[in-house]
């Protein structure tokens, strides 16, 4: 019998779940694997070892980058399939081609992760501005009635 999922904290592990996620795996993904610890272990790490803490978050900001790489190759590799829709009449009509709702939902996928991973970059960008484009104006009310603005 093996020795079992390793639990003890060692750099040699943290670089290997950090590339792992750097790969786009999550720690789900990387916890079912019995060469790794489990999904447990590795956040107690987190909680417990600061170096892993800041390795692993440069873990996830490469693995925006790769979500965002992939989109390109989704986007660009058309992957044929067959959709099959039921008539009213009980019969099919079976149509080939390419997969184009799978491609926006996985390309969907992709960029909504790398958006929360990485919201500087990948994230939407919001612009404030007052009336016709200009600048933000507040106005005050106080308990007196008395109004006071800020242009």
């Amino acid at each position: 019998m093996g020795a079992g999922r390793p639990s003890s904290y060692s750099k040699i592990m943290a670089d290997a779940i950090c590339e792992q996620i750097a790969l786009g795996r999550s720690v789900s993904q990387i916890s079912n694997d019995p060469d790794f610890p489990s999904e447990t272990t590795i956040y107690n790490w987190l909680n417990a070892f600061p170096e892993f803490v800041e390795q692993y978050a440069r873990a996830r900001e490469l693995q925006a980058e790769h979500y965002a790489s992939e989109i390109i190759a989704l986007a660009d590799t058309p992957v044929e399939a067959r959709k099959i829709t039921i008539k009213a009449d009980g019969g099919e009509e079976v149509t080939v081609g390419d997969s184009v709702e799978r491609s926006k939902l996985q390309i969907e996928s992709r960029k909504w992760i790398a958006m929360k991973l990485l919201p500087k970059k990948y994230g939407e960008k919001l612009a404030v501005s007052g009336d016709d484009g200009g600048p933000v104006k507040f106005i005050v009310e106080y308990v007196g009635g008395q109004n006071a603005s800020n242009k």
